[in-house]
């Protein structure tokens, strides 16, 4: 099984030179409290970014009728980023 683990910066630093002085049940519930990865996964990676750069090669588009049929399958795919699962949520607002 692979997980995502959010761990403070000062437990890791401590388990890495062999100075942890924790308890056992706090690396526990860290990792309890990961996510699981599904099973199987494609390539993650960071689609509000992704986004991003999307939009920034069609400038000024906008959804409507008269978009030429190559920037519908553009947008379309854009857009469709929104309802992509989530696999691991956002540690910060884009």
């Amino acid at each position: 099984m692979q997980k995502v683990i959010n761990i403070p910066e000062e437990t890791y630093e401590a388990l890495v030179l062999n100075q942890y002085c924790g308890s056992k049940s706090e690396l526990e519930n860290i990792i309890i409290n990961g996510t699981p990865l599904p099973e199987e996964y494609g390539k993650l990676i960071d689609a509000d970014a992704y986004r991003k750069e999307l939009l920034k090669e069609i400038p000024n588009l906008d959804y409507d009728c008269s978009l030429e049929p190559y920037e519908e399958g553009i947008y379309s795919a854009i857009m469709s980023l929104d309802d992509a699962p989530t696999i691991i949520k956002a540690n910060k607002e884009v």
